[in-house]
């Protein structure tokens, strides 16, 4: 009788682990483990001028950036929205609540309003949640977009 409770006992403990590993490959790797924690991913997607910048004259068209939240948690809290160029630098703050998978659209106009851009190309930093990381997302290094607008 102590050798079969020795073997019950043995199969139980070798089994078990056999078993969880089995059932966590058989959710899949697309499925949150028991050890995971549902974060929000944030990314600038696209940014759009409504007009290209003429050389020397001040820009007065709208700026949209679209912010998509490729994470599997939502995004919501103070965030600042940064922006990185030869003629300025910036940031804009706001409270968002972006669910996974979800898009918010944001107005920076105002930075671009009346700013004058020197050369016949230049590039731009948009960074979603920067400079500062105030969401904890599951990757911190995809936040940003470098657009280079042609200047007429």
């Amino acid at each position: 009788m102590k050798k079969l409770k020795m073997l019950v006992l043995t199969l139980v403990l070798v089994a078990s682990p056999l078993l969880a590993m089995n059932t966590a490959k058989a959710a899949g790797p697309n499925t949150l483990s028991n050890r995971e924690i549902a974060k929000p991913d944030l990314i600038v997607r696209g940014v759009s001028f409504s007009s290209t910048p003429q050389a020397g004259v001040p820009y007065n068209g709208t700026v949209t950036i679209m912010i998509k939240n490729i994470g599997n948690a939502p995004a919501h809290g103070a965030m600042q929205t940064y922006i990185e160029s030869s003629c300025f630098t910036g940031g804009y703050a706001a409270h968002y609540n972006i669910p996974a998978g979800g898009t918010q659209t944001i107005d920076v106009s105002w930075m671009f309003a009346q700013r004058v851009f020197l050369a016949s190309q230049e590039s731009i930093v948009f960074t979603a949640d920067g400079p500062f990381s105030q969401i904890a997302e599951s990757n911190e290094n995809n936040n940003s977009l470098t657009k280079t607008i042609n200047i007429n």
